[in-house]
């Protein structure tokens, strides 16, 4: 279900000086507790007892913290392992800063996705800092119990940008961290029931064919919710990070079809890469260079655009050459080595493994 209010019926929120400065160091605080953690992953006197496997998607890890914090209802959670491509498209997929490229980006990230919109922006994005964003964002998404549990929303204070830790390494982050606000109350919408976090991650090139995510987050629960029901879906959220990468390319194909010359369209049964003559159903017409292709040479690709009637995500047909452009080829998987692997080993708990992109969300 895709609700989609009109834009109009949505608050523009404006932060005064100290709501800024408030909302600011507490996503300062939150980046310096991540990068900690990040470097205390690799002591080896760590406990790793404390930790127990939640879920496993590709070479991505969720872990929870099994000792508990002083809230009995929080519980904190950390993410390790590699996701196939660059720091470059995991930033450039994850980036909106309009509620209509929201909309878009959390559809593509496969998000049970119900409405959103962005409420105010402090920072956006210049050449020179690419990863740049700062502001206030809401989203809704679909319960993965369906009826038997409200859906969810979260209200939050979304930042990007770049950072140098103390030992001199480089990682792009992304945090947001729930926040109150008196322009669009909780649970101010029916069945829909406000969720609470907060979460930060750090990516860094581990490869040319890979980037090393890390990420440490925490969940406040207000339902009822069975707890290893609660980890396993808290996690296929924060794992759905990994659908970054589709989204950047999604742009990418979008941005070929915006290039695209027309002139160059013309009708021929004759593929203009194979230069063989297509059967009898005809060429397709490559969305992104105009060109004749067979069906052997052509590729349906997901675009940066959604239906407006379903909510549901559009492709287009593109020619090889054009796909090779944008996703860098058909590389073959690979066995890669990270600073997580060794986490594994003397973990409580019982965990799942799944290796699809199920949408989980909210609970």
């Amino acid at each position: 279900m895709v609700l989609c209010l009109a834009t109009n019926r949505f608050p523009t929120i404006t932060l005064t000086t100290e709501e800024q400065r408030c909302y600011d160091q507490f996503s300062k605080d939150l980046l310096k507790r991540t990068l900690r953690a990040f470097h205390e992953e690799k002591r080896p006197d760590l406990n790793r007892k404390q930790w127990a496997h939640v879920r496993r998607r590709d070479k991505m890890d969720v872990y929870k913290n099994i000792e508990g914090s002083t809230n009995p209802r929080v519980t904190l959670y950390v993410g390790k392992g590699l996701m196939r491509g660059t720091v470059d498209d995991m930033m450039d997929g994850l980036y909106c800063d309009t509620t209509e490229d929201l909309r878009k980006v959390k559809t593509l990230l496969n998000y049970k996705f119900i409405d959103g919109a962005v409420f105010q922006v402090s920072q956006r994005r210049t050449p020179d800092a690419p990863y740049r964003f700062a502001g206030i964002k809401w989203f809704a998404a679909k319960s993965p119990l369906g009826p038997l549990v409200a859906d969810r929303d979260m209200l939050n204070y979304e930042v990007m940008g770049q950072v140098m830790d103390e030992h001199g390494n480089e990682f792009a982050y992304h945090s947001y961290q729930s926040i109150e606000r008196p322009e669009w109350p909780a649970d101010n919408m029916k069945g829909i029931k406000r969720e609470h976090t907060s979460t930060c991650y750090l990516y860094r090139q581990h490869t040319p064919e890979y980037v090393e995510c890390f990420f440490q987050g925490d969940f406040f629960a207000r339902g009822k919710v069975l707890q290893r029901v609660s980890d396993y879906a808290m996690a296929g959220k924060w794992l759905a990070v990994g659908n970054a990468i589709q989204c950047a390319q999604a742009k990418k194909f979008s941005r070929l079809m915006e290039s695209a010359d027309v002139k160059l369209c013309y009708t021929s049964d004759v593929c203009d890469v194979c230069h063989s003559r297509a059967k009898s159903n005809g060429a397709v017409q490559c969305a992104g260079c105009m060109q004749n292709t067979c069906h052997r040479c052509s590729v349906e690709q997901t675009i940066y655009q959604t239906s407006a009637r379903t909510g549901k995500t559009l492709t287009e047909n593109f020619c090889i050459p054009c796909v090779r452009k944008v996703v860098g080829g058909f590389p073959a998987p690979r066995k890669l080595t990270s600073f997580s692997e060794d986490f594994d080993q003397n973990r409580g708990g019982s965990s799942i493994t799944d290796s699809i992109q199920d949408g989980s969300i909210l609970v």
